[in-house]
């Protein structure tokens, strides 16, 4: 069924109309390939749904995991405090098959979630163990209306692993910064600048921080390009929206935790 036409000139609502005209037309072509394979059993036989199914799956985890697709409250804007909601688990695969797609590749139970909750659930374990989440210090340099874009980034970035920001109201110094870092207590620590710093003040705090015993140095903001990239060799990681996500945080949570060494 099509979704009733809005008549809204002002606002163009009547567009419904064509998008859903659109997934008509594609759900039809899709019914017909499987006729034409023999019907929905043979068409499992052969595989046919599970590829279309599987190509589908890995486009929207590497548009997730590049931040091109959110999950709000995942893997855009975690709240570490939330509740802890109680989910039903997956049915089992053999419970949903039958003697005649018995021969048939079972589709998988999988959600686009599960490599966020799976970071998220060791952070929530060793906040159970111990009543504190692996935490990141935040090197803010310079005044707050500086830096404040690049640690609301970077807040939400490593709260998507269930690490927890330690943020302040901004250092002037490289060694203001390394000196508070070192009696926090942290093992990982993210510079978060102004656009404009310099990249001599970032390369200088990247030093002071690894002096200081920094475990992994994060950066946040954009990528920088060759020459940028060598005078920061202290940066473990730049982190932005483009980067492989899950696994720069899967590595961070691990050097928090004390799993890996820096």
């Amino acid at each position: 069924a099509k979704l009733a036409k809005v008549a809204d000139p002002a606002t163009g609502a009547g567009s419904f109309e064509a998008l859903t005209e659109e997934l008509c037309k594609r759900a039809w072509s899709l019914f017909q390939d499987f006729e034409a394979q023999g019907g929905m059993i043979a068409s499992l036989r052969a595989g046919a749904p599970q590829r279309e199914i599987a190509a589908t799956a890995a486009a929207r985890r590497e548009a997730i995991a590049h931040r091109t697709l959110a999950i709000t409250g995942t893997s855009a804007f975690p709240l570490l405090a939330e509740a802890p909601v109680k989910v039903l688990e997956p049915t089992p695969t053999a419970a949903n098959e039958s003697p005649a797609a018995g021969d048939c590749v079972p589709l998988p139970s999988r959600r686009d979630a599960e490599p966020d909750e799976r970071l998220r659930a060791a952070s929530d374990e060793q906040f159970r163990r111990t009543g504190e989440r692996p935490k990141i210090f935040l090197a803010n340099l310079g005044k707050p209306q500086g830096f404040a874009a690049a640690a609301a980034f970077a807040i939400n970035f490593f709260a998507a692993a269930g690490i927890e920001a330690v943020s302040n109201e901004g250092f002037e110094t490289a060694q203001e910064a390394a000196n508070v870092f070192r009696a926090c207590g942290c093992k990982i620590v993210c510079i978060c600048a102004p656009g404009a710093v310099s990249m001599q003040a970032l390369s200088d705090a990247a030093w002071a921080l690894r002096g200081a015993g920094a475990a992994r140095i994060y950066l946040a903001g954009g990528e920088p390009g060759e020459a940028e990239t060598a005078l920061l060799a202290g940066v473990a990681e730049f982190i932005c929206a483009s980067g492989d996500v899950p696994a720069i945080l899967e590595d961070t949570l691990a050097v928090a935790l004390g799993e890996r060494q820096s």
